[in-house]
């Protein structure tokens, strides 16, 4: 605390700037703690400058720890005394007038990193642990209330979920919560009313079609929790019709993928697993010749196999010889 009200209030430094000499200026912490603003002490008003505390990505010590300094020739004898506060943009390199000072200010500032990395860590356990619980409910709402009656929720006419044509031509209106709840009090769910939690989810863009562009291990994929009133909530759960394509566009379960797809899509082409090896290996076969065949793309691939082993020496890998036949890797 003591530290704190120190840097709050400031001092004198010199500081060493890119262009210039070394000059004179106040350097301090704002009240809240989120800007380092710094002024010309000997001007009646000064422009202030700053910089923001969240920009702030390391603090230095020593005379020759940053670029500016080299280029200033810091003497070496003040070496205990300089240190360097490394933002995003720049770095603010400053002289304190005693051993003490300096180190006030660097643990200052060490402190407050580690603070922001001790958050940021809490944060990011905190959105891993929403995705996961996020994944479970929609896990959890696919096996109890679609699969088991799928064929109430799919038009295997048009490929498509049951209500999303009569939707989008404004006959089945998409009820979904517009209103946060004015109270304190969350709205009740009863334990067998699995499907009607998704709809206290909404994801965070929209997709016309039920083609599942995200999968729930996107860094991206992640529900909000949209708080809705009780009256929402049950004109919701009333247009059953739309569940599965709403669930479908939060993002389509890895476990369930493999059966889903073959449902949806179907094979209309009849291709078996025996047709597919032959049709991929005419198709290596004919993108060969059309290498061998075009001049201009054999002197590129050749070009690519040379430059392989320079660009990566330390991997094992391209030190094999057919490794580095880039027509090989791609085909």
């Amino acid at each position: 605390m003591n530290i704190t009200k120190d840097v709050i209030q400031g001092g004198l430094f010199r500081k060493y700037g890119r262009r210039g000499k070394p000059h004179e200026r106040y350097v301090w912490i704002s009240e809240k703690e989120d800007f380092i603003y710094y002024k010309n002490p000997k001007q009646s008003k000064p422009k202030i400058k700053s910089i923001p505390m969240h920009e702030v990505k390391d603090i230095h010590v020593g005379y020759n720890s940053t670029q500016v300094l080299k280029r200033n020739k810091a003497p070496q004898e003040f070496d205990n005394l300089i240190f360097s506060i490394e933002s995003e943009r720049r770095t603010l390199d400053l002289q304190a007038p005693d051993p003490k000072v300096r180190a006030k200010w660097e643990e200052y500032f060490r402190f407050m990193l580690i603070q922001r990395k001790e958050r940021d860590r809490e944060q990011i356990q905190k959105m891993k642990d929403s995705r996961r619980k996020d994944r479970e409910r929609i896990s959890e709402i696919w096996k109890t209330d679609i699969l088991p009656n799928f064929h109430q929720h799919w038009d295997y006419e048009t490929h498509r979920p049951k209500g999303v044509q009569e939707m989008r031509s404004g006959k089945l209106k998409d009820k979904r919560p517009t209103k946060a709840i004015t109270s304190s009090k969350k709205p009740k769910l009863k334990k067998s009313s699995t499907f009607a939690s998704i709809f206290l989810c909404k994801s965070k863009r929209r997709s016309p079609s039920p083609t599942p562009v995200r999968s729930e291990n996107d860094e991206n994929f992640m529900i909000e929790d949209a708080d809705s009133d009780e009256e929402d909530l049950r004109n919701m759960c009333k247009n059953k019709s739309l569940l599965l394509f709403h669930v479908w566009r939060l993002g389509i379960p890895d476990w369930l993928r493999k059966t889903i797809w073959p449902i949806t899509i179907g094979n209309r082409l009849e291709i078996t697993p025996t047709l597919y090896e032959i049709l991929l290996t005419q198709a290596r076969g004919y993108l060969r010749e059309s290498v061998k065949n075009n001049s201009a793309i054999t002197n590129y691939l050749k070009t690519m196999e040379k430059d392989l082993p320079e660009t990566f020496p330390k991997l094992e890998y391209f030190k094999n010889e057919e490794h580095k036949q880039v027509s090989h890797l791609s085909l």
